[in-house]
């Protein structure tokens, strides 16, 4: 059992891999099913399509490569990053991002996706990134409570693939 997070605890960002390790501790994490139930796809992910979704998918040019959030030398949470188009029809670009996080099943609890959030923020804003979107299930109170608590503002309710969808949008001001 992990203890609560408190700010002496540091959390670091470390780079995730494309490789089979980081792939694996992904898809068990997101097969878990608290993680399925937040998911907009709620069907476990089967290894030989994941793993290609994750070579694929996960490490594209135009956008932050993903991290995993340690504390204590544990991986303790992954955050995935895909670019947003600007305006209808443009090319998507690293200036602007959507953010998925995902604890992992046992640091759950314990008070991190503040932290993580707050820390991707910065992480982010170093990479030339001014805005980050969430996409929340509506039925996610966690989610939802973490973004607001890390300085997202809620900009309102979509739908996607049939489920009801709260967006909230972060601004980083950008370094020079």
């Amino acid at each position: 059992m992990h203890a609560p997070y408190t700010p002496e605890r540091k959390i670091e960002l470390v780079p995730a891999k494309p490789n089979e390790a980081d792939a694996r501790l992904i898809m068990e994490w997101r097969n878990d099913p608290v993680s399925l139930e937040a998911s907009f796809g709620q069907k476990p992910k089967v290894w030989e399509a994941f793993w290609e979704e994750f070579r694929s998918d996960y490490f594209l040019e135009n956008c932050p490569h993903p991290l995993f959030a340690r504390i204590d030398d544990s991986n303790a949470a992954f955050l995935r990053f895909r670019p947003l188009a600007v305006e209808d029809g443009d090319e998507p670009r690293a200036t602007q991002c959507d953010i998925s996080i995902n604890i992992a099943p046992e640091f759950r609890g314990r008070g991190l996706a503040v932290p993580v959030l707050e820390q991707a923020s910065k992480y982010l804003q170093a990479q030339g990134v001014y805005t980050v979107i969430a996409e929340v299930k509506s039925h996610n109170f966690a989610s939802k409570k973490a973004f607001l608590k890390a300085g997202y503002a809620f900009r309102g309710v979509q739908s996607k693939k049939g489920v009801s969808v709260m967006v909230y949008q972060k601004n980083l001001s950008v370094t020079s």
